[in-house]
């Protein structure tokens, strides 16, 4: 495997917290006779390493799955019976921060557009023309980028989102300057409070667009793990037939050979692989990806559940009588997702985000929708 590789993937996904590092290929004299330090697989320098290690760092290299080696796959035996938490280390994107910025020129002239140029979407304004415009740019930037599998188009529709609620919020800004608009949808939730939640929409676009190039990167180091591994322990090779020979008796011995070909599938699929995801895994649930969290998907919840309750709250423009707490319910309620989050496991963090969306993002918006309707239809 590539050193250069090697080193960019462990230095970017270094555990948090984590002083040292034990590295097989750096530690053992390879061009010397090793055969007596690994005479007993799991009396080896690696095996007494990864005794006293909290987690084990899986390196992907481009030329093979590192599953078809008989010793990586000793490796997954043990941190499996040990109840390791094993990651999948990946390189940087390199041109990550690149990317980004481009997508935020792009959003900041359409922003200022949006104010210089306010006077050429004047028919935007009659506020039931604005609440069917901004209902079809969510429908348009958000369900499709949460539907469509292809990765161009979910580009697309990142960049086209953006843009859209960016230059929506340069409207906003200018009604709000003007302050000429004081009816129906604008009587609820003044242009000023607009500006805030396009501008956060906008930087939830970007958070999707991240996690796009993300979810890439991820597949291609599934990939990596994926490439000539057949799924079976028996499979592996080993450049001494003696060593394979002693590393499979002592899995099969143990009867634990179905149990670790489940821990490297999850690997593969979830970018990680612990007790609590191979549990989930084992009743059934989708893991895929499951090791890395939605930004994207964060953001919006935060919008949902926090921000927008919170506007109605200062404005004090919800329900009356004794719903008028339900808008601080919804940001106590938000509140305690962010610190549930703040608080999970590294392999809980994925399952947090996808509920959050499911049970805030995509219900809220239909309520909204609804809510909505009826002031312009008012």
């Amino acid at each position: 495997e590539g050193v250069y590789e090697f080193i960019d993937k462990v230095l970017h996904c270094w555990p948090a917290g984590a002083q040292h590092a034990y590295c097989c290929m750096l530690s053992n004299p390879q061009n010397l006779n090793i055969g007596s330090l690994l005479d007993s697989p799991r009396q080896s320098p690696f095996a007494a390493a990864l005794n006293s290690a909290k987690y084990m760092l899986v390196v992907p290299n481009k030329a093979s799955s590192i599953y078809t080696r008989i010793w990586c796959i000793y490796e997954a035996y043990l941190a499996y019976s040990w109840g390791k938490f094993i990651y999948t280390a990946w390189c940087p994107i390199h041109d990550m921060q690149l990317r980004m910025l481009v997508m935020a020129l792009i959003d900041t002239v359409c922003l200022l557009l949006g104010v210089l140029k306010a006077n050429l979407f004047a028919f935007l304004l009659e506020p039931n023309i604005f609440l069917c415009v901004l209902f079809c740019c969510i429908a348009g930037a958000l369900l499709p980028s949460l539907l469509v599998s292809n990765p161009f188009l979910q580009g697309v529709f990142h960049h086209v989102g953006g843009a859209i609620f960016s230059a929506l919020a340069g409207i906003s800004f200018e009604i709000a300057i003007e302050d000429t608009l004081r009816e129906g949808i604008f009587e609820v939730v003044p242009p000023l409070a607009w500006v805030s939640l396009f501008l956060s929409t906008g930087i939830a676009m970007c958070a999707l667009e991240a996690d796009r190039l993300w979810a890439a990167q991820a597949r291609e180091e599934a990939a990596c793990l994926s490439a000539g591994y057949t799924g079976k322990v028996s499979d592996a090779k080993a450049a001494q037939l003696r060593d394979r020979e002693c590393i499979l008796s002592e899995i099969a011995a143990s009867g634990k050979v179905n149990e670790v070909e489940h821990a490297v599938s999850v690997l593969i699929s979830a970018g990680m692989s612990t007790p609590t995801l191979r549990a989930a895994a084992a009743l059934g649930a989708n893991v895929q990806n499951a090791g890395k969290w939605s930004l994207g998907m964060v953001v919006w919840v935060l919008i949902i559940w926090i921000e927008h309750p919170a506007i109605h709250a200062y404005y004090d423009s919800s329900c009356g009588g004794i719903f008028r707490v339900v808008p601080y319910i919804k940001v106590a309620q938000g509140l305690a997702w962010v610190a549930f989050v703040i608080c999970a496991g590294q392999d809980k963090k994925g399952f947090a985000a996808n509920a959050g969306g499911k049970l805030a993002v995509a219900p809220y918006l239909a309520l909204w929708t609804a809510w909505a309707g009826g002031v312009a239809a008012s």
